[in-house]
């Protein structure tokens, strides 16, 4: 029988056309989609609808668009290495040189101490460069998801993340002994911050470094995860746990198009370190370097620029170490070379 649309016999109806079906089809994917985001959302606690709104795109259309600005091959521009052309790069704890080394990439540095960030997110401004500041704890998983949700926000993706936040207060540092005399929240503030805050960062980056089809994640470690030492035990040892991570991360994901690499400073001449270093123990490292100096912060930055280029393209799930040749020789270099001078013929 034909039904009218008076629901009695009488005009027959036109049936639904292949058309009307296809937009139902569509319509009912994007509400699926969408609730899903929201389960996700729900589920996980997001809080940031721009970076939620980056997973939807993921997941419905396979693909997040890029800016205007596409990326092109980072060159070397005399001794600095200058990042992929249109790159969104995101830095927890910039060093105060970093800006020098990320040229051509949009960045945005994350910092617990706000006016630092922002002085230096100027810097990279007036230099013609775009620039964002945030205001970021690595221990706390709210604020690392608002800094991954900022960098997307800001500009539209994000392609590289730096991890070089960590647990370096002068308080923690002067309570981080051996293990015997380790306090149990000293170690469990430094693997929050250090290990933990880490993983978050790279786990909430990954779907939009994985868009990209090229992501970089970039983690600080240090020399002492390669070295035993009197002090420092919890230090050292969430800085070897890094290591790890990267690698688990460049195995799982690497087919995938990421490349995950780990760089270990020595004692490296940050604002930070003065703090906590007395001069004795930066003259005593100084002495086992092959440099007669040591590390500046424009040495890791300039490292962690060429691994985040296109040069480093083949280089994945690494470990590379920058401490002046600190850790290449036998123990104690300084007294032999005095044993050596010693015992020189006049």
């Amino acid at each position: 029988m034909v039904i009218s649309d008076a629901g009695r016999p009488g005009t027959p109806v036109a049936p639904r056309t292949p058309l009307l079906i296809a937009i139902g089809a569509i319509l009912g994917a994007a509400l699926g989609c969408l609730l899903a985001g929201w389960r996700e959302m729900h589920d996980r606690g997001f809080r940031d609808g721009d970076l939620l709104a980056q997973r939807l795109r993921t997941r419905f259309l396979g693909y997040v668009p890029r800016m205007s600005v596409d990326r092109k091959p980072g060159t070397l521009n005399g001794t600095t290495m200058t990042l992929p052309a249109g790159a969104r790069l995101a830095v927890t704890e910039p060093y105060s040189r970093f800006g020098e080394a990320v040229r051509g990439a949009a960045v945005v540095l994350a910092g617990q101490t706000y006016s630092r960030v922002e002085a230096l997110a100027n810097e990279l401004r007036a230099d013609g460069h775009r620039a964002h500041a945030v205001d970021f704890d690595l221990g706390d998983e709210e604020s690392i998801r608002n800094m991954i949700g900022r960098a997307v926000w800001t500009f539209g993706q994000l392609d590289i993340l730096f991890n070089n936040a960590a647990e370096v207060s002068p308080e923690t540092n002067q309570r981080d002994m051996d293990i015997q005399s380790m306090d149990t929240d000293v170690w469990d503030r430094v693997f929050r911050v250090n290990v933990r805050g880490t993983m978050i960062a790279c786990r909430e980056a990954l779907p939009l470094l994985l868009a990209t089809g090229d992501g970089v994640i970039i983690s600080t470690s240090s020399a002492l995860a390669e070295q035993g030492h009197i002090v420092q035990n919890a230090y050292s040892t969430s800085k070897a746990a890094l290591v790890q991570m990267m690698r688990n991360i460049a195995a799982s994901h690497g087919p995938r198009g990421i490349r995950a690499n780990v760089v270990a400073p020595g004692l490296t001449l940050t604002p930070q370190v003065a703090k906590i270093f007395p001069a004795a123990v930066k003259t005593l490292v100084e002495k086992e370097t092959l440099r007669n100096r040591l590390g500046e912060p424009a040495d890791i930055a300039e490292l962690v620029a060429f691994l985040a280029s296109d040069a480093a393209a083949n280089i994945n799930g690494q470990l590379i170490v920058s401490d002046g040749g600190c850790g290449s020789h036998v123990p104690d270099i300084a007294g032999y070379r005095a044993l050596g001078a010693a015992s020189a013929p006049a």
